[in-house]
């Protein structure tokens, strides 16, 4: 069983499912994603946690743990430059 359906517990998950292991992933709220949630409130959109990938690699390692191109499931546009300073 893993507990909570956010990024880490869905890869971990994903990781056992893959190496034959029978599992369940409970989640406290309504929808898995965890801080890459979404909150729709009053016609407006909040993102829940961060909207930008520090570490794309690592989420590129996970697919190929799982035999999959990150590529055929998530376009990702960099950020130039991702913050400024004024």
């Amino acid at each position: 069983m893993v507990i909570g359906a956010g990024v880490g517990g869905l890869a971990a998950a994903a990781r056992l499912a893959h190496a034959g292991l029978d599992v369940q992933v409970v989640e406290q709220t309504s929808a898995p994603g965890g801080r890459c949630a979404q909150l729709h409130a009053d016609g407006y959109t909040f993102d829940m946690g961060p909207t930008i990938l520090l570490m794309p690699e690592v989420v590129e390692r996970t697919f190929q743990a799982l035999g999959r191109k990150m590529s055929a499931y998530l376009r990702l546009q960099r950020c130039e430059p991702n913050y400024t300073i004024r």
